[in-house]
């Protein structure tokens, strides 16, 4: 019981670091960036998924950013 506490944590861990978030908001946001070039090429201007993926990337790598500035800054507190 104890090693599947110890996984579910490790995995908890790995999913709350803000450089997965980062990764993750990246590959969303190039996901869909690749899919809306793809539709502009085929002419294809209508709102699909594609628009959707990059939003969620965008805010994905905003909230990323924003939780490795406030780590950033509770360590400079600590220093000072």
């Amino acid at each position: 019981m104890e090693t599947a506490r110890a996984v579910g944590e490790m995995i908890k861990r790995f999913l709350e670091h803000p450089v997965t978030g980062l990764a993750a908001g990246v590959v969303l946001a190039a996901a869909g960036i690749d899919d809306l070039l793809e539709a502009l090429a085929a002419a294809d201007y209508s709102i699909g998924v594609h628009h959707g993926l990059i939003l969620l990337g965008l805010f994905k790598v905003l909230s990323a950013l924003a939780e490795t500035l406030e780590r950033l800054s509770s360590v400079a507190e600590r220093l000072d």
